[in-house]
């Protein structure tokens, strides 16, 4: 263990999060009373806050909010990343530690996948902006330009697949692209709609929906769940069968869960805890197979009570 991980380990970000607002329960996921987006996750240090589009651990939760360095803070910056690793070692009483350097390649793999997906879905964000097409689908769909804002749509245009020569292989390791030939192709073609999985303050995964055909294309790879859970937490959630559905039901002020053809057993039940009471909706297999998941035996539409 290095002497920063000692240091990360000997403050729970809980406590620091603590002496500035006041935390709800005693379980795995505890969001504030002041601000229900704000979520710390005990188990792994971790924290984000939906509301601010932050995510972090410990030394970023320092640098924002305890060195004040909400609107400049870049955790990849040595300077600034020293000077809360020291502020955490004192506040913990510790002796300050002793930085050596990361191996460039290590950290180049470490950001490198994040900000490929962040980098990937601002590209279809702008693309969204840019088509009359997709903003005339999307309307369509019955979604208003606030929901539009909210849910981040994205739109696939085609060209992702052009980005930097250094970036490919990375990028199909995600699955943002494939290799055919001797180049590579989008993985979600032009054409489509593209869903954006944000959850826990990061970009999950993409899922694209053709525009002139009920035809899905994703990012390659294991699919993901789709939170809009921008309405809040501290509420009832309805767990639904897709993005469009959960969208909507965000767009009426409920924070949705959609199933999105997902294996729900790598689902995280300690998630619900954030909910007062848990709705399964959709198609019977839908509500079956959330419901099995949640241990209640029943098909029918109603409510989960959270464990």
């Amino acid at each position: 263990m290095t002497d920063i991980d000692r240091i990360k380990n000997a403050v729970p970000l809980a406590d620091l999060v603590g002496r500035r607002y006041e935390l709800n329960g005693g379980r795995r996921y505890r969001n504030t009373k002041e601000h229900s987006s704000l979520v710390v996750d005990t188990e792994t240090g971790a924290y984000w806050w939906n509301s601010k589009g932050e995510n972090g651990d410990i030394i970023d939760w320092v640098g924002r909010h305890e060195l004040n360095y909400n609107g400049t803070w870049n955790s990849a910056d040595p300077v600034l990343f020293k000077e809360a690793v020291t502020w955490l070692a004192k506040h913990a009483g510790l002796p300050d530690p002793t930085f050596k350097p990361e191996d460039p390649k290590q950290r180049e793999a470490r950001l490198g996948k994040e900000r490929l997906m962040t980098l990937a879905a601002d590209h279809y964000r702008a693309q969204f902006e840019a088509s009359p097409e997709a903003q005339s689908y999307a309307t369509g769909r019955g979604f208003d330009a606030e929901t539009i804002k909210r849910a981040r749509l994205g739109y696939s245009g085609g060209l992702l697949a052009a980005i930097p020569q250094q970036d490919r292989p990375t990028a199909a390791e995600l699955g943002l692209i494939y290799q055919k030939g001797n180049g590579y192709r989008d993985s979600i073609p032009p054409g489509y709609l593209v869903y954006i999985h944000y959850h826990r303050g990061k970009v999950e995964y993409m899922a694209g929906r053709a525009l002139a055909e009920k035809r899905h294309m994703n990012q390659r790879g294991p699919k993901r769940l789709y939170w809009a859970t921008w309405p809040g937490y501290n509420r009832p959630l309805v767990i639904c069968e897709g993005q469009a559905d959960a969208i909507s039901l965000a767009q009426l002020g409920v924070s949705a869960l959609g199933l999105c053809g997902v294996n729900l057993s790598d689902f995280d039940p300690d998630m619900l805890r954030l909910f007062k009471t848990v709705y399964v909706a959709g198609r019977r297999r839908t509500r079956q197979r959330g419901r099995r998941r949640l241990g209640s035996p029943s098909g029918r539409p109603g409510r989960y009570h959270r464990p």
